[in-house]
């Protein structure tokens, strides 16, 4: 690979295209002209890619192993929401895009295709409607497109992830806790304008 190197990256809130140019090995950080949201990317070669996914808990996990810019090598494992595959072999040109640290973007420039990384982390909505329901995905798509982009947003879904399993482990097991959480989720989620299909 070159030193200087034009590629196309997708924002990982609005999914706007931009080019930019890269000179690597190290991230580049950019802000997208469209929603103005701040991330950084690292453009590379694939040496391996390896998944295993999980139909009951409907994710899937990854394990990629890539050649940077500078010939040195660096290795990426991750899991995402949803059963289905990222197409990367061996040699295909790629950009990961990066928000708040997490992989968020799986760019493979060979064939001009991108893969959205959605957390399967949802600990109270997947614990009340079940990993796969439209409730569950509704909820991460909104978390992933207006929460984790900000920063503000970003703290609150840190601190929801370190409580939320806990309050299911201690008080999962009460009826009570659970009626109040399920009307508490529901408010929220008419409030953020789910509709149910």
């Amino acid at each position: 690979m070159s030193s200087l190197v034009n590629v196309n990256v997708v924002c990982p809130k609005c999914e706007e295209q931009e080019v930019h140019s890269y000179v690597g090995p190290e991230l580049d950080s950019v802000t997208c002209s469209k929603c103005s949201t701040q991330f950084t990317y690292l453009f590379a070669k694939t040496r391996a890619k390896r998944s295993r996914g999980n139909k009951k808990e409907n994710t899937r996990e990854f394990d990629i192993r890539v050649y940077l810019n500078d010939g040195s090598e660096q290795f990426f494992q991750f899991q995402k929401t949803g059963w289905d595959d990222i197409e990367l072999r061996s040699k295909d040109l790629v950009v990961f895009v990066f928000l708040n640290g997490d992989v968020r973007v799986v760019q493979n420039i060979e064939i001009g295709s991108y893969t959205i990384i959605s957390k399967p982390s949802c600990y109270i909505a997947t614990y009340l409607y079940g990993p796969s329901s439209s409730e569950v995905l509704f909820l991460r798509r909104w978390r992933d497109s207006k929460l984790i982009p900000s920063r503000i947003g970003s703290c609150f879904v840190q601190f929801y992830y370190a409580i939320s399993p806990r309050l299911i482990k201690y008080f999962g097991k009460f009826i009570l806790f659970n009626k109040l959480v399920k009307v508490a989720v529901g408010i929220c989620l008419r409030v953020l304008g789910y509709r149910k299909i």
